[in-house]
């Protein structure tokens, strides 16, 4: 049975449906917004300042600092010179997107779990692509880790697992109690590697509490609704992983945990709503059968479904369902 990741599945439908692989060397900036935000709070002043003196309102300020939008130059200007920052302080706050590298990353993961023709060889391409960040000394982590989960993953195949890369990612991810969106699918990626090849258990295992508890901090805090089913793709994701390792008490904590936060910030959609409490009831009832009532119902449900779903989400849940019942 061909493993996936739910949420790299949502990512790719939402951001790159034709799985193109960007091009590293045209580089996307964006302007530290947090930091701007931050000045502005540490001189004291207040957003609606910036409404009387250059027209920017108050939703369409906060909206522009969480990324929901872009503003014009000309505001990005007046800001910058109501806050009284100088030329070479605004330019030392734009940094290297990260929309590149979350595509790449999506690909990367996609066809490193996919075991059809097509897909190794968008691996190799993509290989290919991050090879070029192998010698360089700059500071391209994500490039470098990228990497590494690419020569983790290549090595495995051949029955050669690189240990160098293997313990990079895994510095990475204990050195920090903080996950990004592209740390989380990077770490979710690699435990589902280690798993499928049948890799020893080490401190990425045991310390998957931090995981757990950066996605639901990111649930409790998110605002963009975009992200949001990408998100209850990480949950399930996890869920499935802490199963894997015989934790099955813990993922239905998290999927109840993760469920009461949807509903209380999200008002999160009947469809959703279900395949958590499906997840939640398999894990719960292990090796049920088709014949199952509730199974039944879903089934049905979701094949009624089907014509309005993107391809991978029905293909993950119908796997997850015979995984849990015992018949992968």
């Amino acid at each position: 049975m061909e493993t996936r990741l739910l949420s790299v599945c949502r990512l790719i439908s939402t951001i790159n449906p034709d799985l193109k692989i960007p091009d590293t060397s045209v580089v996307a900036v964006n302007i530290d917004r947090e930091k701007l935000e931050e000045i502005r709070k540490c001189k004291g002043l207040s957003v609606k300042s910036f409404e009387r003196k250059i027209g920017l309102s108050r939703s369409r300020y906060y909206r522009w600092v969480q990324y929901e939008i872009d503003l014009p130059f000309e505001l990005v200007v007046g800001i910058k010179k109501m806050l009284s920052i100088s030329d070479t302080e605004l330019l030392d706050m734009f940094a290297m997107s990260t929309d590149e590298q979350l595509h790449l990353l999506s690909v990367l993961i996609y066809s490193s779990l996919s075991t059809k023709e097509d897909m190794f060889v968008t691996f190799l391409k993509v290989r290919k692509e991050l090879e070029k960040f192998r010698p360089s000394t700059e500071d391209n982590v994500m490039f470098k880790l990228m990497l590494a989960y690419s020569d983790l993953v290549f090595g495995c195949m051949n029955q050669k697992v690189p240990q160098a890369s293997l313990e990079m990612l895994e510095t990475f991810f204990l050195g920090t109690d903080f996950y990004t969106l592209f740390d989380s699918l990077l770490y979710l990626a690699t435990l589902r590697i280690k798993h499928r090849y049948g890799l020893q258990s080490s401190s990425l295992e045991k310390q998957i509490f931090l995981l757990e508890s950066c996605l639901l901090k990111k649930i409790n805090a998110t605002d963009f609704t975009e992200l949001r089913p990408v998100l209850v793709g990480a949950v399930l994701d996890l869920s499935e992983c802490l199963v894997d390792m015989q934790h099955c008490e813990d993922a239905i904590q998290l999927l109840q945990h993760a469920s009461r936060l949807m509903e209380e910030h999200w008002h999160i959609d009947v469809y959703n709503q279900t395949v958590l409490k499906l997840v939640k009831y398999l894990i719960l009832t292990r090796n049920t059968s088709q014949e199952d009532p509730a199974v039944q119902l879903f089934s049905k449900n979701l094949k009624g479904a089907e014509w309005c779903l993107p391809k991978d989400e029905v293909m993950f849940v119908r796997a997850m369902m015979e995984k849990e019942m015992g018949q992968a």
